[in-house]
């Protein structure tokens, strides 16, 4: 079968402590996208990670193995199911000379709109703004959002004077299934 790269969002909203009864911030954000694929029938089987850059485990642009790396890129909503080409490759999402970056933005192809945490910069590598690994959901720290209306590289590094967001506010959690 050809090889497919899924973007999706978990439906609830989440503070920076993604932790979600885990012990790091990683594992939680990776649990809730699991439960979150449990909803796609298209997802089962597939690997699901928690689409964030953290600086311990992984950079967002590495989380799929690189034979996956020319492999088209949707987004999909459950009710009612569609898929919606996002990107032609994995790579050109990371791409920072293409713009627009996406073909379509998240907003249309997951459903969901606001912010959403990244953790990341633009070409898919660990920003230092990520809540304290995703442990923290408290006012003192911040995390890098990005913006799911857009198509240039505020799809995923979102930079306003109020920006990055503090990690008690709350946003988005993408996940991604390959």
């Amino acid at each position: 079968p050809e090889k497919k790269i899924y973007i999706f969002a978990d439906p609830t909203k989440h503070t920076g402590d993604l932790r979600n009864g885990q012990t790091d911030g990683r594992t939680g954000a990776n649990s809730l996208c699991q439960s979150a694929a449990a909803s796609f029938s298209s997802l089962n089987g597939l690997t699901v990670y928690a689409f964030i850059s953290d600086p311990i485990y992984y950079n967002i642009r590495d989380l799929v193995p690189s034979d996956y790396s020319t492999a088209p890129v949707y987004g999909i909503i459950s009710v009612p199911y569609t898929e919606t080409l996002i990107s032609n490759t994995w790579n050109d999402l990371w791409n920072t000379s293409l713009d627009p970056r996406l073909l379509t933005n998240l907003q249309a192809a997951t459903g969901v709109s606001g912010e959403w945490w990244s953790g990341s910069i633009s070409d898919g590598l660990s920003d230092g703004d990520n809540c304290n690994n995703w442990n923290n959901g408290g006012g003192g720290y911040s995390g890098r959002t990005g913006l799911t209306g857009a198509t240039d590289s505020s799809w995923i590094y979102y930079v306003s004077p109020l920006r990055p967001l503090t990690c008690s506010s709350l946003a988005t959690l993408m996940c991604v299934a390959y």
